[in-house]
């Protein structure tokens, strides 16, 4: 854990620069994608995890095709006020961040939602 934006954005970029290098060994370069790009080259196990295990229960379609994954970050602002202006400064970045959806597989099996 990280007390400062600045700790964490330290870390990030040596990490960055580290895996870099090692690519370069090899001839290859590192992107950073949001999705996996190999998405069937081996099924993706969910985490041991109650919700998880319970979303792989009830909508195990959704989870193979849509690769359900998230990371995210708790941020403490001291007050109503602030968050908004956060929110605000923010908002720009949104549509990169929900655009960021894994490729749709292609099916021959119909869902419940196509029978219309």
């Amino acid at each position: 854990m990280y007390g400062t934006l600045a700790q964490v954005a330290g870390h990030l970029l040596r990490l960055r620069h580290t895996v870099g290098v090692a690519a370069e060994v090899y001839g290859c370069r590192v992107a950073a994608c949001a999705t996996p790009p190999l998405r069937d080259a081996q099924p993706v196990a969910a985490t041991g995890r109650v919700r998880y295990r319970t979303m792989l229960a009830h909508a195990p379609q959704l989870v193979t095709e849509q690769l359900v994954n998230g990371m995210h970050v708790h941020v403490a602002v001291p007050g109503r006020e602030a968050g908004v202006q956060v929110l605000n400064r923010i908002r720009m970045w949104l549509p990169a961040m929900s655009a960021n959806s894994p490729p749709r597989k292609a099916t021959t099996q119909a869902s419940p939602a196509d029978a219309g």
